[in-house]
């Protein structure tokens, strides 16, 4: 894997770039795209499904969807792991 020295980190206000993966709960794909100009999206990146550390924040962000949904926050949840086993726990 080669660096790139024209990449830089995003800070606080940047617009973050679009990013298209696999939908879980739903046929197709999902991209931050799809968010843009409606609501705030609170990300959760998250090592994978084999991690007993991440399985539990995976769990305590699904917990809070509704409060953030009230609150006028969407929630999305991106994960390491290969869709077909991600799609056992969902």
């Amino acid at each position: 894997m080669s660096a790139r020295s024209d990449l830089v980190p995003l800070q606080p206000g940047d617009r973050a770039p679009n990013v298209v993966l696999d939908a879980i709960t739903k046929e197709g794909k999902i991209a931050l795209d799809d968010f843009r100009g409606q609501r705030p999206v609170l990300v959760g990146l998250f090592r994978g499904l084999h991690c007993a550390f991440c399985r539990r924040h995976i769990a305590a962000q699904a917990r809070l969807d509704p409060e953030l949904r009230e609150k006028g926050v969407e929630s999305l949840t991106v994960v390491n792991t290969p869709i077909e086993r991600a799609r056992l726990y969902f």
